[in-house]
């Protein structure tokens, strides 16, 4: 797991880098998840469950707003205001979990240095085939 705690640490300071420059709000929020490595991403999806209060699978701006300062992600109302609306791709008023992830998408450069670091972990190149394929049900 070597190479994945070196991508990770690479992908964290890389972030805290671009975070210092960044104003927009939707690149921020990503920014913050990365700071904390390949789960950043991942765990905010998980932490979208958390979010969710009343499990309607969508979140208003109340649970936003308090899921965001649960994960420990600091900004103003104004700003987040703005990254709600950002979020709400249909303009219902809440986010749904779809809205929320496709929003907070990955770069391709990002998922293939973890991916690098995973298959570095791997001992053989039919093993990970294996294993992303059952993964990600392909």
């Amino acid at each position: 797991m070597a190479g994945t705690s070196r991508h990770d640490r690479e992908m964290a300071m890389n972030a805290k880098r671009q975070l210092s420059e960044c104003s927009d709000p939707i690149e921020r929020l990503r920014l913050q998840c990365l700071t904390r490595g390949s789960s950043g991403i991942k765990g905010l999806g998980r932490t979208f469950r958390v979010m969710d209060d009343n499990n309607n699978r969508s979140l208003d701006f109340k649970e936003f707003m308090k899921g965001l300062n649960d994960y420990g992600v600091l900004m103003e109302k104004d700003e987040a205001t703005a990254l709600f609306q950002q979020f709400d791709r249909d303009g219902s008023g809440t986010i749904d979990f779809d809205e929320f992830l496709a929003t907070l998408r990955v770069t391709q450069e990002e998922f293939m240095n973890y991916y690098a670091g995973v298959s570095a972990s791997i001992d053989t190149d039919v093993y990970f085939i294996v294993m992303m394929r059952n993964a990600w049900k392909l």
